[in-house]
């Protein structure tokens, strides 16, 4: 069994809509309350 990671914070910073929407676009972030996850793709079952 796999075991799932959680996701890294950009920093401990508070980022906008508008931070969020000039970074690279090949990079995977969710914002949440003003707080970057980085998310990483879902993992392969093979």
């Amino acid at each position: 069994m796999k075991k799932m990671t959680l996701p890294l914070k950009k920093s401990d910073q508070r980022y906008t809509y508008k931070d969020y929407c000039s970074w690279p676009e090949d990079e995977r972030w969710e914002l949440i309350d003003g707080v970057a996850f980085d998310m990483s793709p879902a993992p392969s079952s093979c």
